[in-house]
C-alpha cells in the first residue's frame, strides 16, 4: 500500500512540476511552486494544496491535461478521505 501511495504522490509531484514550468498564469505557477516547496510538510502541503486547487478552479487555469490531472487527483483524495469517515 505504501508503494502505491508513494507512486501516486510522485506522479502528482511530476504534474505539479510540469505546471510550474508551463504557460499557465503566474498565480497558478506560484501556487504550484509553493506546493512543491512544502510537499514534505504535512500542514504546509495541505495549505499550499488548497491554494493550488483554488487557483486551478479559478480563472488562472488553462484547462490543459496537466491542470485536469491535478484537479482529478485532488478530487480522488477528497473522496477517499470522506469514505474513511
Amino acid at each position: 500500500m505504501n508503494l502505491g501511495i508513494t507512486q501516486r504522490r510522485e506522479k502528482l509531484a511530476d504534474n505539479v512540476r510540469a505546471l510550474a514550468e508551463s504557460d499557465c498564469g503566474d498565480e497558478v505557477k506560484a501556487a504550484a511552486k509553493d506546493w512543491l516547496k512544502n510537499m514534505d510538510d504535512a500542514e504546509g502541503s495541505k495549505a499550499a494544496g488548497a491554494k493550488l486547487v483554488e487557483q486551478l478552479k479559478g480563472a488562472g487555469c488553462c484547462e490543459c491535461t496537466v491542470c485536469k490531472a491535478i484537479l482529478d487527483d485532488a478530487k480522488q483524495k477528497i473522496e477517499t478521505i470522506e469514505e474513511g469517515k
